[in-house]
């Protein structure tokens, strides 16, 4: 009986072990659709987005169970990522004990949910993205950038038919937002299917294939310039310097001159229709940098992100150590009159517009400290590997997203996209790179 049993779990974990890439290929394109579908659904207002958030925790639950389960069969594979994915959750935990609001801690403030068990969501996914095997990356990339393709033409169709409007200091600007709830959020989508495609576009040795490629890069760089967020343009600009160098170290000139002249061409012709206002915030940011660095800083430079980075600043020394709990910015930052078109008005974020500061006051140094040397390793092992097997589709959007972030928020709506990217490039020492 024993022998039987022996036999049968080692069938079992046979059987897993031939379909294992598959399952968690096929599982993370039911995520990338799950965070399409659920964003469409509460931009026409089928649902709520806390009814989107609460998806999140019901994946988390498949997550787990994925994870027991590659533990089970013995598929598990060992790297110093995962201790500090495990300290950021067991931080987290703390954080949302000593939390100011232990609700919103758990579950996320109102209109932003990202609180620990979203987190959680996020490490887990991270860490099965990781377990995906190198000949099925291209293709969860491939998806993602059609899911960035399809915010990008409702977007266009947004901006074409100017089908919503506001105010923003006496110009009138389209409210260009794809199926994200904020421009900003759109631009962060756009920048991370664009680097993808990018990085897609690079890497493929097939002329038919690559030409193919350059229709997502032109309705994604039209998606990122509509956009009209400044931290997504400055991550852009980030990644196509990268780009460059790599070219010329890896001598392709032509994907150069392909990619700077459909970059120049998109700008030129949206500039020229009066209907973006792109070049007029590069130069108002240019003017404000200047600014700043001749010591002149006003509290609405950068759209009032050097208002809140200040406050935000301040009480660091008061909450350094395990924060005042996750997703509970709102809960210190109360607001002071600041001027703003002439009046005095008082502005409470709930957020601190600088996604390293936002961990760092919300769930503490060490937390932050978790997160860098995540980033950091698999960065590093990334551009060692790039060199050597001349593949970049993955580093690129890490590398967009990370700068983007000083500047900008995480949302539910295109975070989990960033963890399956920045899983896909975790490397393996114990065992050679899956084909």
């Amino acid at each position: 009986m024993k022998k039987l049993k022996e036999t049968f779990n080692k069938d079992i974990n046979e059987l897993f072990k031939k379909y294992f890439p598959k399952i968690i290929s096929i599982y993370l394109l039911i995520n990338i659709a799950y965070i399409l579908f659920g964003s469409i659904l509460f931009t026409f207002e089928n649902i709520t987005k806390e009814m989107f958030s609460e998806g999140y925790i019901f994946l988390l639950a498949f997550n787990i169970m994925m994870i027991v389960t590659i533990i089970i069969t013995k598929q598990y594979r060992k790297s110093i990522t995962h201790v500090f994915m495990i300290l950021i959750i067991i931080l987290g935990i703390i954080s949302f004990k000593y939390a100011y609001n232990q609700k919103y801690a758990l579950y996320g403030y109102e209109g932003r949910y990202e609180g620990l068990l979203t987190i959680c969501y996020y490490i887990t996914i991270l860490f099965l993205s990781s377990f995906s095997e190198k000949k099925y990356r291209k293709i969860i990339v491939s998806a993602i950038v059609i899911t960035g393709c399809i915010h990008a033409v409702y977007a266009i169709h947004e901006y074409w038919t100017e089908k919503t409007v506001f105010n923003v200091d006496g110009d009138i600007k389209i409210w260009n937002k794809g199926f994200t709830s904020n421009p900003n959020f759109f631009g962060t989508y756009m920048l991370l299917s664009l680097s993808c495609s990018i990085g897609l576009f690079i890497d493929e040795t097939k002329k038919i294939i690559r030409l193919l490629f350059l229709i997502p890069i032109i309705i994604l760089t039209i998606g990122l310039i509509i956009s009209e967020t400044m931290s997504c343009i400055v991550g852009f600009c980030a990644v196509m310097l990268f780009v460059i160098i790599y070219c010329l170290f890896s001598k392709k000139i032509k994907e150069i001159i392909v990619l700077v002249f459909i970059a120049a061409l998109v700008l030129g012709i949206l500039s020229i229709s009066e209907k973006t206002n792109i070049v007029k915030d590069i130069i108002k940011t240019k003017d404000e940098t200047v600014q700043m660095s001749n010591g002149n800083v006003d509290g609405y430079y950068g759209t009032g992100r050097i208002y809140v980075w200040k406050r935000a600043i301040k009480l660091v020394p008061k909450y350094w150590l395990h924060g005042i709990g996750i997703d509970n910015f709102y809960f210190i930052n109360n607001g002071k009159p600041i001027k703003r078109l002439g009046y005095y008005v008082i502005i409470n974020y709930d957020k601190a517009h600088n996604e390293y500061l936002q961990i760092l006051i919300t769930e503490g140094l060490f937390c932050l400290i978790s997160y860098l040397l995540l980033y950091g390793i698999i960065v590093i092992k990334e551009l060692i590997y790039i060199f050597k097997e001349k593949e970049v589709f993955l580093i690129l959007p890490v590398l967009g997203y990370l700068i983007q972030a000083f500047f900008n928020i995480s949302v539910i709506e295109v975070a989990p996209i960033f963890f399956i990217i920045l899983g896909l490039g975790i490397r393996y020492k114990d065992k050679k790179e899956r084909k």
